[in-house]
């Protein structure tokens, strides 16, 4: 029995790491928020490193790394999609999902960032969901 919860714990600690070898390009057509970083409207290269979702300027090394949260499996389509919920004017990056490996992280919000969505939510609105994907 105690092997098997160490099995266990050992395959969903290696799960994130398979998404780890993904870099995809993306065209993000309107300028958005990302845990506590804002990013203007443009084409980026998106990829996963350990537990982090790193986004970067098309063309720049250098980017901005997200930590994320394992937020289970999706439908292996071969495409890379990107979540986003639109309150009000803002549209704030909430998921990737990656179709080639079929799974999803989430992307948490600041405190700031939570306390400010709270607010939208507590006015009894209802969030618009923005997919934007690429193939693979």
């Amino acid at each position: 029995m105690k092997f098997n919860l160490i099995l266990v714990a050992l395959l969903l600690l290696a799960l994130p790491i398979g998404v780890s070898a993904q870099t995809n390009n993306i065209r993000i057509p309107f300028a958005f928020i990302a845990s506590d970083t804002s990013f203007t409207s443009g084409e980026y290269t998106v990829s996963t490193v350990t537990g982090h979702l790193k986004l970067a300027p098309e063309g720049v090394n250098q980017g901005v790394y997200l930590p994320c949260n394992w937020n289970g499996t999706v439908k292996a389509d071969g495409k890379t999609t990107l979540v986003f919920e639109k309150l009000g004017d803002t549209y704030v990056l909430r998921e990737y999902r990656a179709g080639e490996k079929g799974t999803s992280l989430s992307v948490p919000l600041s405190k700031r960032h939570a306390a400010w969505a709270k607010g939208y939510y507590a006015k009894a609105r209802q969030p618009e969901y923005v997919l934007i994907s690429t193939e693979m």
